[in-house]
């Protein structure tokens, strides 16, 4: 018996302080509960992208990277298109053809009238500056090396147009390549490119060329376009300097959304609001791009012009 009542003492001490614990625990009847948990301020932190090469791991902000090679081997007409793989992102194609990309992201959406992604060619802004729009196939895939993609807002640091993310198709080949690249499809569909890396009187050039169209498989939904680009490194060591040069041209219709009944007749079929809906422009810009390392720091500076 001694043995018993010694054996159960822990037992009744353990239950006795949880007893109490309760007891204290339950404010007076008209009392309210206290927090006893101190609060501590702290500063606001803001995270911005660095706007220098670093590794994909240490990024801070959530980025994609798709090389040159993986997006030749895709069943895909250019940059607008393979924008789908990316997690995040929603193209929407107006014509069935691919011509006429327009990005969704994260819920930002300009339905053909803004855009809320910024597109860089190599870096520099290409959206058009009185519309902020993005010409997806500007440079083909046969000329890309890679294309990063950074999701989420970062106008802090690239512009108001840069609201749902920023896309920076970086050009270029190994020296001594070439890639040639034709595709057909239904509708009319028809695109050729071709891009060459080499040098001419020792200094390094790259070039481009593309063609395509398309009918569509939607009434008033024909499109086409075509362009040329050439890059040439003037200067190489610890000051660089890169003379640029492209020509695009497209046209365009826009079919217009349908509503529920006009689906209902024929998927086909454009919206009547639309029949005068059409776009024919064409780009020519010149840009010189120069970097120069200066002790720890990489100073860089692009001017351009275009029309």
């Amino acid at each position: 018996m001694p043995t018993t009542l010694c054996r159960s003492r822990p037992a009744a001490h353990a239950a006795f302080l949880v007893a109490s614990a309760l007891t204290l625990a339950v404010p007076a009847p008209g009392q309210e509960p206290t927090d006893s948990t101190r609060v501590y301020g702290l500063e606001p932190v803001v995270v911005t992208v660095e706007r220098a090469p670093a590794p994909l791991a240490t990024s801070s902000a959530t980025v994609s990277v798709m090389g040159g090679g993986e997006l030749r081997r895709l069943p895909v007409r250019g940059v607008g298109e393979a924008l789908r793989r990316v997690p995040g992102f929603a193209v929407i194609d107006p014509d069935g053809a691919g011509g006429q990309a327009r990005p969704a992201v994260r819920g930002f959406y300009g339905g053909g009238e803004a855009e809320y992604v910024a597109l860089l060619v190599d870096g520099v802004p290409v959206n058009a500056p009185h519309t902020g729009l993005a010409d997806w196939d500007l440079v083909p895939l046969a000329a890309i090396r890679s294309v990063e993609v950074l999701r989420g807002g970062a106008s802090s640091l690239y512009g108001d147009a840069a609201v749902g993310g920023v896309v920076n198709v970086v050009t270029g080949l190994d020296p001594g390549t070439h890639h040639l690249r034709a595709t057909a499809g239904g509708g009319g569909a028809l695109a050729l490119s071709a891009a060459a890396s080499g040098a001419a009187g020792g200094v390094p050039v790259r070039a481009w060329a593309n063609v395509a169209r398309a009918d569509g498989f939607r009434q008033h939904a024909e499109n086409a376009a075509g362009g040329a680009g050439l890059a040439a490194v003037l200067a190489r060591g610890p000051a660089t300097l890169t003379l640029s040069a492209l020509h695009r041209r497209r046209a365009f219709d826009d079919p217009g959304p349908l509503t529920g009944a006009e689906l209902g007749v024929s998927r086909a079929g454009s919206s009547p609001l639309y029949r005068f809906d059409r776009t024919d422009e064409s780009l020519t810009r010149v840009s010189l791009d120069g970097t120069r390392e200066v002790r720890a720091a990489r100073l860089s500076a692009v001017v351009a012009g275009e029309v």
